[in-house]
């Protein structure tokens, strides 16, 4: 086929295998043309759907930028601040993002500043002043990125339309700008720029010039900015412009620490508190031979000697307090806590004292039903000689009576929790007989003397006591529902009055009239004895009977307060109950 171009290489083909090297082309040609095919085929379908897969690309876009955006805020454990309508700034806890992402501990700042308004922050150099600007800066504009900001909760941020900055040296021999005129340049247009939705961050303000007609520069500038209702945070070493923000009340003083013990900057900003430069000790710690430093001091003016040494007396202050104020906060916390253990464990006390005396009740209950059923047996197996017996019997009955009777310890803690929401008693329902709640003992009881210097006397059970008017709530009966028989009401009278043979009165067997006349009857005797509570055994049969004396006890007799089917320890629905007034 051919030969090398030095001829020393010769190309050749063997016979045998030219037909399958033509079948080989043959078959890439094809394969060739089938891929061109697919494609073409592949692409069209592609054509017919641009639209739909643009979008679904800016959808996938987005969401990476999204989850981008949620990765970085929980790189650096950030936030996302309220925003507020109005251009300001109240961040907390703030810390600059690179020095967040790179550090796993930043001294975290409160930046607060808004429009019309100024900070104006000194301190040493290498101090943080700077870093507090920056930090501003770039947090409001990963704000407009829609990203989190490395604050603390409760940080509040506004939309400024423009951030105007004047950071570093642009001198320049290219341009024939020297440090000060290059930093006039940007003053000018920082100037012309500014408005009030504007955030202005200024470092070392109109410096490399004379200290004097700088300081005035200086002090020119943040006026005009504040004029134009620009947000404006400052940096500088003038004390003409430190002692200017003292005076004018749109301007806050802001300060970098510097710990004179240790000669180290604390990074931390002290809001309300100018800051001393202290070049000479920053000098001293960066390496300036001692006599040059002493030296330097001694030229020092005594005005600025003595500006200087009541600024640091004003920061070592500041500095005191914010560290008593975190033992404080400390401590809050510490007697907070205690607090909520001891309120737990005096809780856990009562419940347990509640459960045992609940227990004892129980008990108490069961041996009232048991002494009640030794009577029921006791009287129907009566015989001549036996009174002393039954009346022992009897006797036994009232004290376990009496001792969960409404308004006792046992009967409080039987009862159910008071119904949530109980209104106070009205002045005008305060009257002698109304029924009332009283939350300390948790049960109901009866005015028994009208209200006077805002108490009333209250019948609870046995007991009866002054209780302030303030206290008394309506009656549960009142609150549930328009029943006429409230369950916690008939508890109580159940616990006091027991069914018996001497309050039941058996009318089975009898007609309607006859059955009325003895109900009757059987009232005026009940009326008269001290009894409460009266039974009427009338059976199941047919329910006429039980219907006429339930609508009898209803309605026609006025001394009967109430009625109620019997319990299953009485008897059932073959039993009614009624209540007298007495």
């Amino acid at each position: 086929h051919g030969a090398s171009s030095s001829g020393a290489s010769i190309f050749v083909e063997p016979r045998a295998v030219v037909t399958q090297c033509n079948r080989l082309k043959m078959a890439e040609g094809e394969r060739e043309r089938e891929e061109l095919r697919v494609l073409t085929v592949i692409s069209e379908l592609l054509r017919e759907r641009v639209p739909v897969l643009r979008a679904a690309a800016a959808a996938i876009d987005l969401l990476d930028l999204r989850n981008a955006a949620a990765a970085l805020g929980r790189d650096f454990r950030g936030v996302v601040p309220e925003l507020s309508e109005e251009p300001c700034a109240k961040l907390l806890a703030a810390r600059h993002p690179l020095l967040a992402l790179d550090r796993a501990e930043v001294v975290p700042n409160d930046i607060d500043v808004e429009a019309g308004h100024g900070l104006v922050i000194s301190g040493p150099n290498a101090g943080g002043k700077t870093v507090v600007l920056k930090t501003l800066g770039l947090c409001s504009l990963m704000l407009r990125c829609g990203l989190p900001l490395p604050v603390a909760e409760g940080s509040r941020l506004g939309h400024f339309d423009s951030i105007l900055t004047e950071l570093g040296d642009e001198q320049s021999t290219a341009t024939n700008l020297s440090t000060f005129s290059a930093h006039v340049k940007n003053l000018a247009r920082i100037l012309a720029a500014a408005n009030g939705h504007s955030l202005v961050l200024l470092d070392e303000v109109a410096t490399g010039t004379d200290p004097g007609q700088g300081a005035a520069l200086a002090c020119a500038v943040v006026d005009a900015l504040c004029n134009q209702g620009a947000a404006l945070v400052v940096t500088t070493h003038y004390e003409a412009l430190k002692a200017f923000a003292l005076q004018d009340a749109r301007l806050r003083s802001a300060s970098v620490s510097f710990d004179t013990e240790r000669m180290e900057p604390t990074f931390q900003l002290l809001l309300g508190v100018p800051g001393a430069s202290s070049a000479l000790l920053v000098a001293r710690r960066f390496g300036l031979p001692a006599h040059v430093v002493d030296a330097a001091e001694r030229f020092l003016p005594q005005q600025s000697r003595d500006f200087e040494a009541l600024v640091q007396e004003l920061s070592k202050a500041a500095n005191n307090l914010r560290r008593q104020e975190s033992a404080l906060a400390i401590e809050r916390a510490a007697l907070i806590a205690e607090r909520r253990d001891y309120e737990a464990r005096a809780s856990q006390l009562r419940e347990q004292s509640k459960h045992k005396l609940t227990k004892e009740a129980e008990k108490l209950m069961a041996e009232l039903r048991q002494a009640r059923d030794e009577l029921d047996l006791a009287r129907q197996a009566l015989r001549p000689g036996s009174a002393a017996d039954l009346s022992a019997t009897q006797n036994q009955l009232r004290e376990i009576a009496a001792r969960v009777a409404a308004g006792s310890e046992i009967a409080s803690a039987v009862a159910p929790e008071p119904v949530a929401g109980l209104p106070t008693a009205a002045a005008t329902d305060l009257k002698v007989g109304a029924r009332v709640y009283v939350p300390r003992l948790r049960a109901e009881g009866m005015i028994v003397e009208a209200p006077s210097k805002g108490k009333a006397l209250v019948s609870v059970g046995a007991m009866k006591l002054w209780v302030d008017v303030e206290e008394l709530r309506a009656s549960i009966e009142s609150k549930a529902n328009d029943a006429k028989t409230p369950v916690r009401a008939a508890v109580a009278r159940e616990l006091q009055d027991a069914r018996a043979n001497d309050n039941t009165l058996d009318l089975r067997g009898l007609r309607a009239d006859d059955a009325l006349l003895l109900l009757d009857s059987f009232i005026d005797r009940l009326y008269a004895s001290p009894a409460k509570v009266g039974y009427v055994l009338h059976g199941h049969g047919t329910g006429a009977l039980r219907s006429v004396v339930r609508e009898h006890l209803r309605h026609a007799l006025p001394y009967v307060s109430e009625s109620r089917p019997g319990t299953h320890d009485e008897g059932g629905d073959a039993v009614t109950a009624f209540y007298l007034t007495h």
